[in-house]
């Protein structure tokens, strides 16, 4: 089976269509200013600079996503050039562990930018278990499994999508220092 109907489903998360030139940007997180840990809590998170502003975060956070965004998109890239190879499914969400270790890690001081960072690669790591499982059920000829991997698998864009809504409205809500001033 080709893997495309997944792929598509992970259309947000930069999980789809050509491996990005490296001029074109990723359009996983994108902010106009102007107009494996198996839980987080394991991960080992530098504390961000107390007097860093939000807008400092922001950037940090919102960088950190589109970059590492593109191993994903990459990885998924090599899984649809194989056709039908389980192993390039599981290592896709091999390289979303990967990702999300590199989220969670992002140093920040500010509340509601480390629930939304704990949130983002909470989602990784769920989509990554989906595309394990995925890759195991194909392997095994087992379609409840693989439906069930897929179900899972179809509600990341979503949630992807309100993470980046909520990242982006409190971002654009202007800089300030995190300690309020």
């Amino acid at each position: 089976m080709k893997w495309l109907a997944w792929l598509a489903m992970f259309g947000l998360l930069g999980c789809g269509g050509s491996t990005p030139s490296p001029a074109e940007p990723v359009p996983v997180l994108i902010q106009d200013r102007d107009a494996g840990p198996t839980d987080v809590s394991d991960a080992l998170v530098e504390p961000a600079p107390s007097r860093e502003t939000k807008e400092q975060q922001c950037d940090r956070l919102i960088e950190t996503i589109n970059v590492k965004g593109i191993e994903i998109k990459e990885a998924t890239a090599e899984m649809n050039a194989g056709g039908d190879d389980t192993a390039l499914v599981a290592n896709v969400g091999d390289v979303m562990d990967t990702v999300a270790n590199a989220v969670a890690r992002v140093p920040l001081a500010d509340e509601a930018l480390i629930a939304a960072r704990n949130d983002y690669a909470q989602m990784l790591r769920a989509g990554a278990k989906a595309a394990r499982a995925m890759a195991a059920a194909a392997k095994a000829n087992d379609l409840p499994g693989l439906k069930k991997s897929m179900e899972a698998v179809s509600t990341m864009g979503t949630t992807e999508a309100d993470l980046i809504e909520r990242v982006n409205d409190y971002c654009a809500g202007g800089a300030q220092n995190t300690d309020g001033k």
